[in-house]
């Protein structure tokens, strides 16, 4: 949500330096994005430090953090490109549940994929809650469920009888989530982090222009 509001405000003293040649668009985007990964990685960890033991969670605590951070890097470029785009603070604020509700219903947790209408499945490619969610599943439901069987009750859809493994495997299954695609997820991450970062650099940079010729 701040994310959302910083270059609006930041904007007008952006225009001004870009137009006296005091700095180019690049290097504002390079100086925002070098000051935002430890952030982004420091938030990841401390929120994981929290909650990793508390759910007793069973995947590697790394994996987890760097699923996190990944995720939080992809939604601040979509955020960042918003901020870009929009006129005010004000519009940027307004936009948010067009950024914020697409990534529920996409994220196939609520509703799967294939209940939605084949014409917009295209925008769960934007969406990076839906593949973080797909990553921290692997994590947390393949190695780890594979360590010893285990008797479960009907919490992920089995009876008892059921072995740990085979639970796990179904409650993947579910939620259409496969563990050998783990990379196709993570390189979709990034390619969303590039995509809207690169997007928000050139509507910033073409309204500096303008702005410089008027």
């Amino acid at each position: 949500m701040p994310l959302l509001q910083t270059f609006p405000s930041e904007r007008p003293q952006f225009v001004r330096e870009y137009a006296n040649g005091t700095y180019g668009a690049m290097a504002y985007f390079w100086s925002k994005l070098v000051t935002e990964m430890p952030l982004s990685l420091s938030a990841a960890i401390i929120t994981f430090c929290v909650s990793y033991w508390l759910q007793i969670m069973q995947g590697q605590f790394i994996l987890h953090v760097l699923t996190m951070w990944l995720v939080g890097m992809a939604a601040a470029s979509t955020a960042l490109c918003v901020g870009c785009v929009a006129p005010s603070a004000k519009t940027a604020m307004e936009a948010a549940p067009g950024i914020f509700v697409p990534q529920i219903l996409f994220a196939g947790f609520f509703i799967k994929i294939e209940q939605i209408p084949v014409w917009i499945r295209w925008a769960q490619y934007l969406c990076s809650l839906k593949f973080a969610i797909n990553l921290h599943m692997i994590i947390e439901f393949t190695g780890a469920c594979e360590k010893e069987p285990q008797t479960y009750d009907g919490a992920i859809g089995m009876s008892g009888g059921g072995s740990r493994k085979a639970g796990c495997a179904q409650l993947l299954e579910i939620n259409d989530v496969k563990a050998d695609l783990w990379y196709v997820y993570a390189l979709i991450l990034v390619g969303i982090f590039l995509f809207f970062r690169l997007l928000g650099l050139f509507f910033l940079t073409r309204r500096a222009r303008g702005f410089a010729l008027a």
